[in-house]
């Protein structure tokens, strides 16, 4: 699979001009539970993305070994014992799928609907003192922080562990690479460009399976194809069966 290479190309170029550390394997207990969790305000220490500041959500796939080689997770800003406030953030999540993946036929595999249960991964994830909120609707993610979670040391090496765990406990998935941005300076609106530029690819990939339209005109996705190569050929493909 190709059709997100591009996106996350641009995205490694853009994590270029800043610095980026890749963070250590989390040796420890993970901070997983098994019930859902409420972190109320004054349990808090600060949230990622809180207020109206950006809270950027990001998933990609690949078969590429180039883009991603090994499973790891990423830094680009300060991480969360050393954070004090509120700060804008972002978690970009980058996926190769396995090579049994590739060898089925994307159509009787239902291919949309199997990058949809991997990205529901997210919602299943529960970590102790990382309070997700998420609003597809909105393109946001929101993440509060515990203060007792804060104190006892809670880092993104753990959370970055449990949301690798989490992902490759689905079949087809082979790597995840996970980053996490908390970089105040950071040009957020051109991740947030290119998130939407992958969202609209997976929504392109659903309207191809179920064969809604071969009229591009009217096609209100008909700019994701037109910029991403193989997108419209795979649509055709599909109309010929």
């Amino acid at each position: 699979m190709e059709l997100y290479d591009n996106a996350i190309y641009q995205m490694k170029q853009l994590l270029k001009q800043y610095p980026v550390k890749r963070i250590p394997k989390y040796e420890g207990r993970l901070p997983l539970l098994e019930g859902e969790q409420v972190l109320l305000r004054r349990d808090m220490a600060y949230e990622l993305g809180g207020g109206t500041l950006p809270a950027i959500s990001m998933l990609a796939f690949t078969t590429s070994k180039e883009l991603v080689s090994d499973s790891a997770s990423f830094l680009c800003g300060q991480d969360i014992t050393a954070l004090q406030e509120t700060v804008p953030y972002a978690r970009v999540a980058l996926i190769r799928l396995s090579d049994e993946f590739l060898g089925q036929d994307i159509y009787e595999q239902g291919i949309y609907d199997v990058l949809r249960r991997i990205d529901f991964v997210r919602y299943r994830l529960r970590i102790d003192g990382y309070m997700m909120r998420i609003s597809a609707a909105k393109e946001r993610e929101v993440v509060r922080i515990g203060a007792k979670a804060r104190e006892e040391g809670l880092t993104f090496s753990a959370v970055g562990q449990c949301f690798m765990q989490s992902y490759l406990t689905e079949p087809e998935v082979k790597e995840v690479q996970t980053y996490f941005i908390t970089l105040p300076e950071f040009d957020y609106e051109a991740l947030r460009s290119i998130a939407r530029k992958t969202e609209g690819i997976t929504e392109s990939l659903n309207y191809i399976y179920e064969a809604i339209s071969m009229d591009c005109d009217s096609c209100g996705l008909r700019a994701v194809c037109d910029e991403v190569e193989g997108l419209k050929e795979l649509h055709f493909n599909r109309g010929s069966r």
